[in-house]
């Protein structure tokens, strides 16, 4: 960890604050969340919260997430397709109906927006490519 991590953009799901962050990885990649506050804005339990949190850090995935310093502390950060399995693994279980996914990816369009701002839609579109290019085909 260097220097303090500013989320691009906190916006809001279920009227809880979720934090997305750009990547910390070369080139074009969708915005990155910050899984607790997922977890949180999809109600999920503390110890469950908790349980998630250890389970990742030591999982197949440890090596796809990251630890920052926010000015809130110490914050674990994830790609993507990361929330996309979460939150449709809790619509499997009946945590997060279905138009959870959809509120989830107008927060995260809004962060992709301040992340790369100001281009047009050729720009847009071939950026958006490479973004999903880049995180390894789990879109």
């Amino acid at each position: 960890m260097s220097a303090i991590l500013v989320p691009s953009y906190t916006g809001t799901l279920n009227n809880k604050p979720l934090r997305f962050f750009m990547a910390p990885l070369p080139g074009p990649h969708l915005p990155w969340h910050a899984p607790e506050d997922l977890q949180h804005c999809l109600d999920l339990p503390r110890d469950l919260r908790r349980d998630f949190q250890r389970k990742l850090r030591s999982s197949e995935w440890k090596d796809d997430i990251r630890t920052v310093a926010t000015s809130d502390g110490i914050v674990t950060i994830a790609p993507h397709f990361m929330a996309q399995g979460l939150i449709g693994a809790m619509q499997d279980v009946g945590r997060a109906d279905a138009k959870t996914e959809v509120r989830y990816a107008s927060e995260c369009k809004k962060a992709w927006d301040l992340i790369y701002p100001g281009r047009d839609f050729s720009e847009a579109i071939s950026l958006l490519i490479a973004a999903f290019h880049n995180q390894g085909g789990h879109a």
